[in-house]
């Protein structure tokens, strides 16, 4: 949210020190007591709008979304001729997923300059976006970003929405072109290499992902999906080196356990006591991976312990009734421990599931390489 130009005040007003309060009790972390003088500031009567935006910025910056959308939502009412108020408000409202309000904010600004115009439409177009209406959201990106490709926000939102569209070449032009006005952009570069890998180009996205990490070792989305993309190439070495090297890192990306153990079930390695530990760091950080509880009855199996085996697949088919992979393994461990009726049951869920298979490592990784990027907007 953009920061407002400042409008003369009165040093000595309440309003004043109550606001200067606000951000002092937001930096110390004291969130209660920031919610509470902004409900005191808001009693105040009059109130200069560049507090009222000031608060709100704090508030958002802190993730308070609700309590910022208060403060715009009484600036834009006591002067609807301040674009920052509605803006910011629009906004707000769209953190909260209360996308009608935002819609209603934006529809009472009035744009005075391009770039306001230009701002309008981008964000007019991210809540088309998250209301379904990909025609309309479509259109108002590309005009955004057409305008002004040197803007990261416009280039990176297009680019996000290409990718949730399977337009996978058009949103690897969008992010190489934003790389050539933000060579540094992480997200950008993020943005290309997963598209790159979508749209089939592998050998692409290892090279992308090599140049951002030459840059930034410790960005660990990339490293992650360079982990995948040499897994998915058949580099299992390579992929197993660049895992175990992130894994090394502070706070490394959970599914790169994940990628790490399933790389090392391919060099058909023993090393089960390191392959059940990231497993099961994989599964507390990610609860729904289903992959996971699959590895983890490959290791059990490996081991000999086919019960074990048995209880993983199951729970990877209760959070994935889809998983046709899941399926079949666990038909031949029912006939291997007698099960034969439910072993007939899994082969006949295998058979109806088998013509419609997905790829579910792509999948999983596509949706944590999408929420990685959606969480790089600005």
């Amino acid at each position: 949210m953009a920061v407002p130009v400042p409008f003369e005040q009165d040093d000595g007003d309440s309003a004043v020190l109550l606001e200067s309060s606000l951000e002092t009790a937001l930096a110390e972390g004291r969130n209660s007591e920031a919610r509470a003088l902004l409900h005191s500031l808001l009693k105040q009567s009059p109130i200069n709008p560049d507090i009222l935006l000031k608060a709100g910025v704090a508030l958002a910056q802190k993730g308070l979304y609700a309590g910022a959308a208060l403060a715009f939502k009484r600036c834009a009412r006591e002067h609807p001729e301040i674009f920052e108020a509605h803006y910011d408000l629009a906004l707000a409202e769209f953190a909260l997923r209360h996308y009608a309000q935002a819609f209603s904010a934006l529809e009472s600004t009035h744009a005075r300059s391009r770039e306001e115009q230009l701002r309008l439409l981008y964000l007019r177009g991210k809540i088309e976006n998250a209301l379904g209406q990909s025609r309309e959201a479509s259109r108002d990106l590309t005009v955004a970003f057409s305008t002004d490709p040197s803007n990261e926000s416009y280039a990176l939102d297009l680019g996000l929405y290409d990718l949730q569209h399977n337009a996978y070449t058009e949103a690897a032009k969008v992010f190489a072109q934003a790389r050539t006005f933000h060579p540094h952009s992480v997200f950008a570069g993020l943005g290309l290499a997963l598209a790159q890998y979508l749209s089939g180009r592998i050998p692409d996205c290892i090279l992308t992902c090599h140049n951002l990490l030459s840059g930034q070792p410790h960005f660990a989305p990339a490293r992650t999906l360079l982990a995948f993309a040499l897994y998915m190439q058949g580099s299992f070495r390579e992929a197993e080196a660049v895992a175990k090297e992130g894994l090394a890192y502070s706070e490394p990306h959970p599914y790169l356990n994940y990628i790490d153990v399933a790389t090392l079930l391919k060099l058909q390695s023993q090393d089960y006591k390191r392959m059940l530990a990231e497993i099961d760091t994989a599964e507390r950080q990610i609860p729904t991976c289903s992959l996971c509880y699959l590895a983890q009855s490959k290791i059990d199996e490996a081991q000999g312990a086919t019960g074990s085996a048995v209880e993983d697949l199951e729970d990877a088919v209760r959070l994935d009734p889809a998983f046709s992979e899941a399926w079949y393994r666990l038909a031949a461990l029912y006939d291997q421990t007698g099960q034969h009726e439910k072993a007939m049951q899994a082969r006949d869920h295998f058979t109806a599931l088998k013509a419609a298979k997905s790829q579910k490592e792509s999948d999983m990784l596509r949706s944590a390489f999408m929420r990685a990027l959606a969480g790089g907007e600005q």
